[in-house]
Order: C-alpha cells, then structure tokens, then sequence
C-alpha cells in the first residue's frame, strides 16, 4: 500500500503523497480521535524540530480548556478529502484522461466530448456518482461498527498505548453503541438522498447524449463513468478497508 509499490501513481492526477490515515466514517465530534490524523503527526512527534515540539506544547497548553468541535469537523473533513477525488476541480484536459484510461477504446469516447457544454454534463455526472460511492463506504464502514459492537461487550475501550506502538499504528477511541445506529440513520439517508439524484441527472445525460454531434453510446458512457470512479477511488477503498480490519 506504499506509493513505491503502485506503477501507476505518477499517472493519477488525484495521487497524494501517503501517509498512514485511519478514517473514521464521518468527520463528528464523537468519533473524531486521533486516528483521524496522520500517523506521522500523532506519534512522537518524531519528524518534528524541537521548536516545533515546544511550539505545539504551548499552543496545546494554552487551549487545552477549549472546545472547538467546528474546527475538529473541519479538519477531519479535510483527512478525508485527500483521500477523495474532486472531478469538478480538475481540467477538462485531465478530465478526458480518466475517462480514456477508464475503459477500453476509451479514447475513441472522448473525441465526442469536443465541446465545454458536454464535458461539464459529463463531469457533474461523475461527481455525483463518486460522492454516492463515497457515502457507500462510509455505510459500510458504520455497518461493521455496528455488528461488531453488538458482539462486543469491550466496544467502547480503548486501543491501548502498547498495542498501537506494536502494530505501528495509533491510538483510537471507539464511539458510543448509540452513536453508531445515529450515524447509520443519517448516513443512510444522504446515501438514497444521492442515489435518487444520481438516478435523474443520469438519466437525463443519457437521453442527450444520444441526440450529440457525434452521438455517444449511452450504455458505454454509463459504463465509462461507474469504471472512472471506481478505479480513482481505490485508495480511498483501501484506508476504509483497513479500518475495518483494526477495529475487528
């Protein structure tokens, strides 16, 4: 899971440079911890200089009595999001790439994007099916929290200290039984939410694209998209499976 091992990371606009995430569903005071930073940051400190030590010692000191759940929000928000691909954000030159390399004769598709007007269609499409995947994660990942912490009388300790430095990894704190069947309910529902927008704003793509100048394969578009977004969020895919696998 190291960028060194993946041939293909130079080649994907949305690549990142890899730090070790441990995500947790979504970004709420209740499961925000520190799993939800880097590795990196959380764990000695040990890549930081002695004034930047002193400096984070003071600043925590000096807030340690404040709250401030928006900006844990936020930042939290922001972990996910490296993890997340924007379509919306990136050139319509970059754009028809991922959609080349997406399918077989990809190519051949794009030559028909040759206006501004088709490709934002397009792009908007694709931004919502990857958020619908996004959320389909995240469901999946409350899903396990769930079953797990029916079973499990201890599911609301603590990785412990020891564990976390025998397993490279850091320390986390499992949210309330509660909490996990509320965020299944909301997370449920931004997922149909979603799917009922992606159902109509698909469908009424696919109707024009048949009527286009050269016209494109409606079936095959469809295709390009869901094939696009799934491959681009695989490294995504792979911080979520692997906090399923630590809280198991």
């Amino acid at each position: 899971m190291n960028d060194e091992d993946d041939p293909n990371e130079n080649s994907n606009p949305f690549a990142i440079k890899r730090k070790r995430f441990i995500l947790t569903p979504t970004p709420t005071t209740e499961s925000r911890s520190i799993l939800d930073k880097s590795c990196s940051s959380s764990i000695g400190l040990q890549h930081n200089s002695k004034k930047s030590k002193t400096t984070r010692t003071l600043t925590t000191a000096a807030s340690s009595n404040i709250s401030s759940p928006i900006n844990e929000n936020e930042e939290n928000m922001n972990d996910v999001e490296q993890y997340k691909p924007h379509y919306l954000k990136v050139s319509d030159r970059i754009f028809k790439q991922l959609f080349a390399n997406a399918i077989d004769n990809g190519s051949q598709l794009v030559k028909c994007l040759n206006t501004p007007e088709k490709i934002q269609c397009i792009r908007e499409v694709t931004e919502i099916t990857n958020n619908f995947h996004f959320k389909d994660f995240q469901e999946k990942l409350w899903q396990t929290y769930a079953t797990i912490s029916s079973t499990d009388n201890k599911w609301e300790s603590k990785i412990t200290k020891k564990f976390a430095r025998e397993h490279n990894t850091c320390r986390m704190y499992r949210p309330k039984k509660s909490f996990v069947q509320q965020r299944q309910i909301i997370v449920a529902k931004q997922k149909q939410q979603l799917q009922i927008k992606l159902q109509e704003n698909l469908g009424q793509l696919l109707n024009q694209v048949v009527t286009w100048q050269p016209s494109i394969d409606a079936t095959l578009l469809s295709d390009a998209i869901d094939t696009c977004v799934r491959h681009n969020l695989r490294r995504l895919k792979e911080e979520y499976l692997f906090k399923m696998d630590m809280i198991k």
